[in-house]
């Protein structure tokens, strides 16, 4: 029994991105083939939409993104899904992350926020190509 497949969720970091941000041809190539083919290709990944985009039309995919690990859906035109946190469970999740000494980045409409300027954040938002913001502290 010969099945179709119409459609191929795939992760960035790791699966079709190697470890120096990378996609190889090979890569490249067999997404234009199943797109030449009619499967719908969508990138699912924890990256801000911001970072995924350029990516994704690095891939020629006009597929909507699965960003921040499925809480916003979206493409050029129209956002379909976007669960975001209140304030208090935000503030709850920052104060609990202190705890354990924490590098805690917010993000906020695909702005990055930082209480403090750390190398994983310098490498990071090199690795992503993004800016970010320095803040005195999330409460304020």
């Amino acid at each position: 029994m010969k099945k179709n497949i119409k459609f191929i969720a795939l992760d960035i970091d790791g699966t079709i991105m190697d470890k120096n941000f990378h996609i190889s041809d090979r890569v490249k190539i067999a997404i234009n083939n199943v797109t030449q083919k009619g499967v719908k290709v969508v990138l699912a990944t924890g990256r801000m939409y911001v970072a995924t985009l350029p990516i994704a039309k690095t891939l020629q995919l006009t597929t909507p993104l699965i960003t921040y690990h499925g809480s916003l859906v979206k493409d050029e035109h129209h956002e379909y899904i976007h669960h975001k946190i209140d304030k208090e469970t935000a503030l709850k999740l920052i104060s609990d992350l202190r705890k354990f000494n924490m590098q805690v980045n917010i993000c906020i409409n695909d702005e990055l926020f930082s209480e403090k300027e750390t190398p994983q954040l310098v490498q990071y938002a090199k690795e992503r190509d993004l800016s970010y913001n320095i803040v005195k502290s999330f409460e304020s």
